[in-house]
C-alpha cells in the first residue's frame, strides 16, 4: 500500500518579530511519497525598489510561472552520500557527491561551491540534516534559462531549506548579501510588498492586488546580459541612500501597486528610473539602449542585465519587432511572466 502525505509550503505573510515558519498554509504543495520528496519554488521579479531594498525602501515583487523544482530520492547503493544534480530546462550542468557532516566534496566542478555553503549552513541549522541526507540523490531542474536572473539561486534556497526543515530566510541571509524579497515571491501565489529589516530582523511581507487594467501594455523584455545583484549593490555609495530617497521609492513602489491609470503609471516608472540613476550615477536603460522606443522602459532588478519592463501603446507584433530588431530576442506578456495573472 502506498501512503501519500500531502503537505502545504508556506505562504509569504506578514511577519515582524519570528522569522516565518515553515509549515504554514499555501496553495503550493510538496509530496512524499514512500521515499520521494518533490518541491518546487518560484522565480521572481522585482518591478520596484531595486538597490533601495537594502535600505529599507518598500519593493513591489512578483512571482513568475517560471521556477525550479527539488526531487529527494533515496539512493540505497551509496548510503554515506549524498549525490547532486542540476539542470537546466532538463539539460545537465553540475554533478557533484557529498560525505558526512561537512558535506566534504568527492567529485564535482567548481561549481558546486555556492551548493556546499548552502548544505552547510542547513546542516548548522538543523543538525540531523547531515544525517538525512546521506544516501540520498537529489536532482533540480529550473524551468528557465539561468541566464535569465529569475532566482535560480532563491528558489534553490527555498526547496532545500525545505527539505532540511530549516527557514529560508535564514538560510539566504547566512550564505548571501539579499534582502530575501526572491525567497518571499518563491513561497508566494500573487504579488507582494516587502520590506526588509536587516539580517538580525523578519522581514514585512504582504500580499497585495497587483492586476493593471493595462496590463496588456506591459512587456518583460530579457536584455541578453546576465547581471550580479550582489556586484552592482557594492558599486554604489551606501551614502546615497537617504532618507528622503528611501521614503520617495516606497511611495512610488505604493503608487505603481494600485495605479489604474496608464499614463500615470508610465510615469512612476520614469520617476524611479531617475531616482536609482541618481544613486548610482549610471545611465538609465531606455536613454541608453532603446531610445526611439515609443513608451517607456524600466530596468527590474540590477541595472545593465537581466528583465526590463516595457510599456507602450503598441500592439503585440511592433514591440516584439522593435526589440527583436535591437537583439533582445525574448519578449514576454505580462500574463505569460506572472503568476496566475
Amino acid at each position: 500500500m502506498t501512503i501519500v502525505l500531502l503537505l502545504r509550503q508556506p505562504r509569504a505573510v506578514r511577519h515582524q518579530s519570528a522569522l516565518l515558519p515553515y509549515f504554514c498554509c499555501t496553495e503550493q504543495f510538496f509530496f512524499e511519497k514512500m521515499n520521494t520528496l518533490d518541491f518546487f519554488s518560484n522565480g521572481k521579479l522585482m518591478i520596484s525598489g531595486e538597490y533601495f531594498v537594502l535600505h529599507g525602501g518598500m519593493s513591489l515583487a512578483v512571482p513568475v510561472r517560471f521556477g525550479q523544482s527539488l526531487k529527494v530520492e533515496s539512493n540505497p547503493g551509496s548510503p554515506n552520500t549524498l549525490k547532486w544534480v542540476s539542470k537546466e530546462k532538463g539539460r545537465e550542468w553540475l554533478q557533484a557527491t557529498f560525505v558526512g557532516q561537512e558535506f566534504h566534496c568527492e567529485s564535482g566542478s567548481g561549481k558546486h561551491e555556492f551548493l556546499k555553503s548552502l548544505l552547510i549552513a542547513a546542516g548548522q541549522m538543523n543538525p540531523s540534516f547531515a544525517q538525512k541526507a546521506m544516501g540520498k540523490q537529489v536532482v533540480t531542474n529550473t524551468g528557465f534559462p539561468l541566464s535569465w536572473g529569475l532566482g535560480s539561486s532563491s528558489t534553490l534556497i527555498s526547496n532545500l531549506a525545505a527539505w532540511a526543515e530549516v527557514d529560508a530566510y535564514r538560510l539566504l541571509f547566512a550564505t548571501t548579501k539579499g534582502s530575501g524579497y526572491d525567497i518571499a515571491c518563491a513561497r508566494s501565489q500573487v504579488p507582494l510588498m516587502y520590506k526588509y529589516h536587516g539580517k538580525d530582523r523578519s522581514p514585512s511581507v504582504e500580499p497585495v492586488d497587483f492586476e493593471p487594467p493595462f496590463a496588456v501594455n506591459l512587456w518583460f523584455v530579457y536584455s541578453g546580459n546576465k547581471q550580479s545583484s550582489a556586484q552592482s549593490i557594492e558599486q554604489v555609495s551606501q551614502t546615497m541612500f537617504t532618507r528622503e530617497r528611501v521614503a520617495m521609492i516606497s511611495a512610488l513602489s505604493f503608487r505603481m501597486q494600485s495605479e489604474t491609470n496608464f499614463e500615470l503609471f508610465m510615469k512612476h516608472m520614469r520617476d524611479h528610473e531617475r531616482l536609482v540613476a541618481e544613486v548610482t550615477g549610471k545611465t538609465p536603460v531606455q536613454k541608453e539602449r532603446f531610445n526611439d522606443f515609443q513608451g517607456t522602459i524600466k530596468s527590474l532588478g540590477a541595472w545593465g542585465g537581466d528583465f526590463v519592463l516595457a510599456a507602450s501603446h503598441w500592439d503585440e507584433l511592433l514591440v516584439k519587432q522593435y526589440f527583436h530588431d535591437k537583439g533582445c530576442k525574448v519578449v514576454l506578456s505580462f500574463q505569460e511572466m506572472v503568476l496566475n495573472f
